[in-house]
């Protein structure tokens, strides 16, 4: 019998892969979300945080979550960036040839999901 997880139960997850400027976003994260079709990526401005919000398709650093993503257990929500990922990673201590997953915050209020990458709570570094 599968367990039926509540929103509350949901942690907001995103990879990071130096790599292969990467950056996964995890199903949780979606869902949280309230299931949008495009997201929006915010960092701060002293790089330190990184925030994912639904948004329009027109936004600036968009992207269009795949319509299967949900639904079909292999596909991936990757977003492909040397320069933003190469200087996110440089710029909070990480490996830029190594990958990371970083656990977030939901921010109910405000319908994000929040970040910390300078001393992420919940990281590890995933061995390739």
């Amino acid at each position: 019998m599968k367990e039926v997880h509540t929103l509350s139960k949901r942690t907001p997850r995103i990879s990071l892969f130096g790599k292969k400027n990467a950056i996964g976003i995890g199903k949780d994260v979606i869902l949280l979300l309230g299931v949008p079709t495009h997201i929006r990526i915010r960092v701060n401005e002293e790089n330190d945080s990184l925030v994912i919000e639904p948004t329009e398709g027109k936004e600036v650093m968009s992207f269009k979550v795949p319509d299967r993503f949900l639904t079909d257990r292999h596909c991936n929500f990757r977003i492909y960036s040397q320069q933003f990922v190469q200087n996110l990673m440089r710029l909070n201590g990480m490996d830029e040839q190594g990958s990371y997953s970083i656990e977030g915050n939901y921010l109910k209020t405000q319908n994000a999901a929040i970040f910390k990458l300078r001393r992420p709570v919940g990281a590890s570094q995933v061995v390739q």
